[in-house]
């Protein structure tokens, strides 16, 4: 059963109930890889595939919670071109249920982000009071006593606004489909639907495609636990 489906996503505070979304760790028995996040790596028809979870750290910081993130790396240690397609990229579970790779531009909803200011018009030998400073994070802040009046700093309380899916870094850092020639390497994430907690084990299969026959030559295959 397929399930390419729009994401489609109400907002969400920083403040929200418990975690509903699923976290992926490799499963016992996968080769793993170092690097960020939680990496694992398989080779079909002598290409290395690198899947790595946890690994979006980037805007919108909350994407998790909107669409579950893979970040894949491929070299083709072959003599032959090796074409990446996003319909050949998916998360079965042990039923065979398929659940597909959103194309990025594809990706609807939004997503709510605190509002902080990164480059201030004003600001010299100075600085910031312990409850503002949470709002332009890269200078410096007061460590002495400030006293502070909640009713009358209201708008110092951290303020959210929406932001639209795709964000712009989630295109530029998205797996581009196309083909890798011998000894070539590419990579990007590939977003799938948020995976919800209680998916216990999902595999990530990844077809290998030969440019000239257009056939699937190997299909490399990394299961990850969905904690």
């Amino acid at each position: 059963m397929n399930s390419r489906l729009l994401l489609v996503a109400g907002t969400v505070a920083a403040s929200a109930c418990a975690r509903s979304y699923a976290e992926l760790t490799p499963a016992v028995g996968t080769t793993p890889v170092s690097g960020p996040g939680e990496g694992a790596e398989a080779i079909a028809a002598g290409v290395r595939v690198v899947a790595r979870t946890q690994a979006w750290h980037f805007d919108p910081p909350d994407l998790a919670t909107k669409a579950t993130p893979i970040l894949l790396e491929f070299t083709n240690n072959t003599d032959r071109t090796i074409l990446v397609r996003y319909d050949h990229i998916a998360l079965t579970d042990a039923a065979g249920h398929r659940l597909d790779v959103i194309p990025p531009y594809n990706i609807d909803g939004t997503v709510s982000v605190p509002v902080t200011v990164q480059q201030p018009y004003y600001y010299g030998r100075y600085t910031y009071a312990p409850y503002a400073y949470r709002f332009s994070p890269t200078y410096v802040r007061y460590n002495s006593a400030f006293a502070y009046d909640p009713q009358y700093y209201q708008p110092y309380v951290t303020i959210y606004t929406d932001v639209a899916l795709p964000t712009p870094e989630m295109l530029q850092r998205a797996l581009p489909e196309g083909a890798i020639q011998p000894g070539g390497t590419t990579g990007g994430f590939v977003y799938f639907n948020k995976i919800r907690r209680g998916e216990k084990l999902l595999t990530l299969r990844v077809d290998i495609i030969d440019e000239t026959s257009g056939e699937v030559v190997g299909t490399a295959k990394i299961p990850f636990i969905a904690n």
